[in-house]
């Protein structure tokens, strides 16, 4: 795992003559551990799991195990509701455009368009240490599951 400030956390120090690094700090996993990234640090801190491109015959027989695959997962508490009405899925809540029971809209399945904006403001929480929630996610986003667009 690889910690590093966002820009703006360091950005009074990047504007030094000369300029400093951003620290950085490198925390070893070992296979089948958990690190919990608190609320404050990842506000500041932009976080990883790096590939391991070491040579096989360099990595221990557990991180041999699953063919040196990694899995990085995040869990955010946002109260969004479905149902289902007449063969139709509808979404409501915190995280979707309609906020009521009464203002709920069919939901969006890997609509691309829907999907794109989704990660844009995944992207822009990831990368900005004063982050303004309602302004990048306060309107809600109605997709299910993400779609890939294919050129």
């Amino acid at each position: 795992m690889i910690l590093r400030t966002k820009k703006d956390a360091f950005e009074k120090e990047l504007q030094t003559d000369p300029p400093k690094k951003r620290p950085t700090q490198r925390i070893p996993l070992p296979n089948n551990s958990m690190f919990v990234l608190g609320l404050s640090t990842n506000q500041k801190w932009l976080h990883s799991i790096r590939q391991d491109k070491r040579l096989l015959t360099e990595k221990t027989p557990a991180e041999l195990a699953f063919e040196g695959g990694r899995v990085s997962l995040t869990f955010r508490h946002i109260g969004t509701f479905l149902k289902k009405v007449d063969n139709t899925t509808y979404i409501w809540g915190q995280g979707a455009t309609g906020k009521t029971e009464n203002d709920m809209q069919p939901a969006l399945v890997g609509d691309p368009t829907e999907t794109e904006g989704m990660i844009h403001a995944f992207g822009k929480e990831n990368q900005m240490s004063i982050f303004d929630w309602n302004s990048v996610y306060g309107e809600g986003f109605d997709v299910l599951h993400f779609s890939v667009r294919t050129p």
